[in-house]
């Protein structure tokens, strides 16, 4: 469901309202009054719930097993008839949205996002602070005498409108029966004729323009961005000016505004198009990710982007660049996957708004017509008495002398200098810029290749050989002329040392640099790439049409092995690498937490601080000395599913072997040296262990408690699985919805290396040593909550576990990705989902019940708890709880005391590891000998 009203709509007295109602709809209604009972009903049958609001839209949807899908949608109908918003709820969630905002402080994509809001016109509803705390829903409508709760039934009752509503819906009933049946269940929703907002004055004008922002983020980042304003873009979407500009501006080939700006070292990527606004307004945008020498040269880059502007103005439009869009677009939408239910009707629901009904689902593909004076006239709008420049640094600390409202965003504004909006104004024509050339991409064989005589329903080897096992699997299933291939690099100098991982980022990020003219049109057309480096070696991905996919992989194969670093690539690309290092201080404390507990628990792998210390040594010369030895001694594991036929298959894993071979040299690395899995630590029996570490940007803290289950099998995977089926949702509503502990609270199954185990995950203002006991005290419930489980209800939940283990992957990508999984953590159970689906169902209650007892309850013999805690400047030491949370703090006497982990290298020396997983199948060892 898509309400046509969102954060513009918010009472100036009360910023956040939208918000605030977005949280509040789930939480019960007059027929179903149960506050958890939507959640708890979701998830029990195998489903998920979310919701989002926008500037001009809230969206509320759900998935769940067909099975349950009319109770489900009846029970998600009444919210937006009759919803119930009790005091108790909203006190709570005026602290849900409070903690949410709290987590989004120090994040630069939020604030810079809300900076563009205050820059805006003072008392224009753009000009809002949507998100919203607990100061302006809570306390300072309390100092005006005004009552939160009425002002939300208000909201609710003045905006929550039938006639702006969209609805969309996807189930397996036949459309006249689900069309009676949603008729019946939405058909008291009360059509209150309210006007859909509209915002025909620009939230930017002459005040607002003509001048530059000087930003300073959290993270050492370098951004600069041009802004222009412009009239309501999606007025245009038969015509997509925004589109046709945007294509150009951001295009990556030889001759456009990157290329030039690359060329000179000023900028490493560039972003251009439609940007953000509400109906009746929008922007144009243009942003560039700079370089250290380009932070010294903004103005040329400025000129260099009017001098392409200008050079667009100069050609004219182009019929043949929109003729060319079309058939792309018509492509692609005639050939693309299935999309996740979840994200399809999302997507719909919200088009329902914004497009002819006829055309909600083509809607976003379609480029009906070629209309050179609307693209003229949005061109005219990109000119600099119409711009605003934000520059983003670090830099600029000093000059910064003005503080954003909500975030705190320190900056400062400067009017355009006269004499360089001249220049910008009247630009000379640069001679390396040009338009692009047609496409070369563009496949044109749609054909389904022919079956393969000896096909199976699941991954078979086709090759191995000593330097080389290729997997394969022709598509049966999605009939579309597209393919995936993986193709994973082993090498023993990948990561045996801080500096050869370096080295490799370096040397996969040279040749992305050098590949992306020739990538650019390839991706246009869908023809993806991705080539990363792992703990193993370097890991290759090619997907898209597979017409022109053989091609991009030979030219892929043809320059990683003869591209020749250059020198001031290194220097650029070793610079952002060394920000990259030290920004990690500022991401989440749940990222921290995340990166140690793998730390802790995973053989090997370095630190940011060891990588950090041998960046000195990423020169050209040690990475020219690299490049050979990393390839000299190698092993490929490689899978291809979907539109080919084994001979062309192996046709093109042999392009990848001979272009090794040839231009690298490579031969077999020894067989001991080829598994890509690294080994889990194994914690003892009856142990409990924590680890902390500070963070200093972040107010809040964050807790990781792991609860390590052992060896995976068939067995005690699905008993993890079914015991968080059963406790993940009492897990939010106790911790997050009635305890209020944060906005990021959560039970998981973590799996690694053939090992898993329980994690919970915490991300509160309150002290770690709190919130720990608080999971402690909600798992010293478990039990019981196990034990009173009616046969009804057991049944159901693991009917709802089925479902979602068996929902087929709706993309090629995806089943591509789950065959990959088997092959990358070398157990090879390609259909694990029959397999453990069919033993769930024999799993008893009384089994789930021992087994928890047994592996997780406190004083269990066979209990292994670690927990990693990520501590905030005011958890440290010396922090002093309320009186009314002391006893909150004594350990409970049937949780063990934790021994701290001062060192993760000292105690991973102390543990044992766990053996590898079987394989499930037996792949024969194939030596030199046997080439």
């Amino acid at each position: 469901m898509n309400v046509h009203i969102g954060t513009m709509s918010d009472p100036v007295a009360i910023p956040g309202m939208a918000h605030l109602c977005e949280h509040m709809v789930f939480l019960g209604s007059q027929k179903y009054p149960g506050e958890n009972m939507y959640a708890d009903f979701i998830t029990s049958h195998g489903g998920s719930t979310n919701a989002f609001t926008d500037l001009e839209d809230t969206n509320f949807h759900f998935e769940i097993a067909p099975t349950q899908f009319k109770e489900a949608l009846d029970i998600f109908s009444q919210f937006f008839i009759c919803p119930l918003f009790t005091e108790s709820a909203t006190e709570r969630e005026l602290n849900a949205v409070d903690h949410e905002n709290e987590k989004n402080i120090q994040n630069d994509a939020w604030r810079l996002h809300q900076l563009e809001h205050s820059l805006s016109k003072p008392g224009h509803d753009f000009h809002k602070f949507g998100t919203g705390n607990k100061q302006t829903l809570w306390t300072t409508p309390r100092e005006k005498g005004i009552d939160t709760r009425e002002e939300l039934l208000k909201f609710h009752s003045k905006y929550y409108s039938a006639n702006v509503m969209g609805l969309a819906i996807l189930c397996k009933e036949p459309l006249d029966e689900m069309t009676r049946y949603v008729c019946e269940l939405f058909g008291n929703t009360v059509n209150k004729k309210v006007k859909a907002p509209m915002w025909p004055e620009h939230p930017y004008g002459i005040d607002q323009l003509k001048r530059r922002v000087f930003a300073v983020p959290i993270k050492d980042t370098r951004k600069l961005e041009l802004l222009w304003p412009c009239d309501y873009l999606h007025q245009w979407w038969e015509s997509r000016p925004d589109h046709y500009l945007g294509h150009l501006l951001g295009h990556e080939g030889p001759g456009s505004l990157l290329s030039a700006l690359k060329a000179r070292s000023w900028v490493n990527s560039i972003c251009a198009g439609g940007k953000g606004g509400a109906t009746g307004f929008s922007f144009m945008s243009l942003s560039v990710d700079l370089t250290e020498s380009g932070l010294d040269h903004v103005d040329d880059v400025v000129t260099m982007a009017y001098q392409y502007i200008a050079m667009l103005r100069a050609a004219g439009p182009q019929e043949w660049i929109v003729e060319e869009g079309r058939d792309l677009n018509i492509m692609n939408f005639k050939f693309k996957d299935n999309e996740k239910p979840r994200a399809l009707v999302t997507g719909l629901a919200g088009s329902l708004h914004y497009y002819p009904l006829e055309e909600v689902v083509s809607g976003p593909y379609l480029w009906k017509n070629y209309e050179p004076k609307i693209i003229q006239d949005l061109m005219e709008k990109l000119v600099p008495e119409n711009m605003l420049t934000i520059l983003v640094s670090q830099a600029f600390a000093s000059k910064a002398n003005r503080k954003e409202k909500w975030y705190g965003v320190a900056y400062a504004i400067e009017p355009h200098d006269p004499e360089l909006e001249a220049k910008w104004a009247e630009p000379e024509l640069h001679e390396s810029l040009k338009l692009p050339g047609p496409n070369a991409f563009i496949p044109h064989n749609y054909e389904i290749a022919p079956r393969d005589p000896d096909h199976s329903n699941l991954p078979r080897i086709i090759k191995n050989t000593a330097l080389s096992r290729c997997w394969f699997k022709q598509d049966d299933e999605f009939n579309l002329p597209k393919g995936c291939i993986t193709v994973a690099i082993r090498s023993s100098l990948s990561s045996n040392s801080p500096l050869n991982a370096n080295l490799a980022w370096l040397y996969l990020r040279l040749f992305s640099d050098v590949f992306a003219e020739y990538s650019y049109d390839a991706a246009l057309t869908r023809l993806n790439h991705d080539l990363n480096t792992t703990h193993y070696g370097i890991m290759l991905v090619v997907t898209g049409y597979t017409d022109k996919l053989g091609v991009l992989l030979e030219t892929i194969m043809k320059t990683l092995t003869t591209f020749k670093p250059d020198e001031s690539r290194v220097a650029v690309f070793r610079e952002q690498y060394t920000r990259g290092l030290n920004n990690f201080k500022m991401a989440q404390p749940t990222t921290h937490a995340d990166y140690r507990l793998g730390l802790l628990l995973k053989e090997g792998g370095w630190t940011t601080d060891e990588l950090l210390e041998c960046i000195d040594e990423m020169t050209l010369e040690n990475l020219t000395a690299f490049i050979p030895q990393f390839l000299a001694r190698i092993h490929m594991e490689s899978l291809l599913f979907g539109n080919f036929t084994v001979d062309t298959a192996l046709s093109l894993i042999s392009v990848v072997e001979d272009t090794l071979v040839t231009n690298m040299k490579s031969k077999a690395l020894p067989h001991s040296q080829q598994t890509r899995v690294r080994r889990e630590v194994q914690l003892p029996d009856d142990c409990s262990y924590k680890f902390n570490c500070n963070n200093d940007i972040h107010s809040s803290s964050c807790i990781y408690n792991f609860y390590q289950l052992g060896l995976e099998d068939t067995h005690s995977t699905m008993l993890v699985e079914l015991l968080h089926q059963i406790i993940k949702d009492p897990c939010f509503n106790t911790l997050r919805t009635q305890e209020q502990l944060g906005y990021i609270v959560g039970c998981y199954v973590r799996r690694g290396s053939g090992v898993h185990g329980l994690l919970f995950i915490i991300q509160s203002m309150k002290h770690p040593d709190y919130v720990d006991h608080r999971i402690e005290t909600f798992l010293s419930t478990v039990k019981e909550r196990l034990e009173n489980l009616t046969d009804t209800d057991y049944q159901k939940h693991i009917s709802g576990l089925v479902a979602a283990r068996l929902a087929k992957p709706k993309k090629m990508k995806a089943r591509h990705n789950r065959y990959w999984n088997e092959i990358a953590t070398e157990n090879y159970v390609f259909n694990r989902e029959d397999i453990e689906t069919a033993h769930v169902k024999t799993i008893t209650q009384q089994q789930l019940v021992s087994f928890f007892k047994s592996n997780i309850a406190a004083k269990s013999s066979r209990r292994h708890k670690l927990s990693v805690r990520i501590l905030s400047k005011s958890h440290r030491d010396g922090f002093i709880p309320q009186d009314d949370e002391l006893d909150k703090y004594k350990a409970d006497d049937k949780i063990q005391t934790a021994q701290t982990i001062e060192d993760h290298i000292d105690f991973k020396r102390s543990m044992q590891l766990f053996p590898l997983p079987k394989s499930a199948i037996h792949i024969p060892k194939i030596t030199m000998s046997k080439l």
